[in-house]
């Protein structure tokens, strides 16, 4: 091997960093999240968030309903009064997937067609939501 050519072997070209263009590409795409973030979180925290977020729990809930309907991301009615002893039954007609989670732990399966139901043997108000959509939740409210 000649000089020359162990004087190349030992000389190694240093890796470019990444071009101006790359450092400004990242750089806007760090400033465009955090923007979202505070956006959403304004939004989660405003009052109008505070109102979306307890939509079943404001509502007047409507009596002598026994069938809550799971369509359109959404529980109709949201909130239901119902006797104890008397039981509530969820249908399914979205064709997305959802499912009804109570904060006790009783829950439905996640389903997009079908039925679920409950029977609420004790007075007291049972707040629930699907937990695969965020600001879907309801509440049934059971008189003694």
């Amino acid at each position: 091997m000649s000089a020359a050519t162990r004087q190349d072997a030992r000389h190694v070209e240093p890796t470019p960093g990444p071009t101006r263009a790359r450092r400004v590409v990242r750089v806007v795409a760090a400033l465009v999240a955090v923007l979202v973030v505070t956006t959403a979180a304004g939004f989660w925290f405003s009052p109008i968030g505070a109102r979306w977020r307890a939509d079943a729990a404001g509502q007047q809930p409507a009596g002598g309903v026994t069938t809550v309907d799971v369509v359109d991301s959404n529980f109709r009615p949201a909130s239901v009064r119902v006797d104890a002893g008397d039981e509530v039954t969820w249908r399914w007609s979205d064709s997305q997937d959802h499912n009804v989670v109570f904060e006790d732990g009783e829950a439905s399966s996640v389903q997009a067609d079908g039925t679920w139901s409950r029977t609420f043997e004790r007075p007291g108000e049972y707040a629930y939501s699907c937990t695969l959509h965020l600001f879907m939740d309801g509440r049934v409210v059971v008189d003694g």
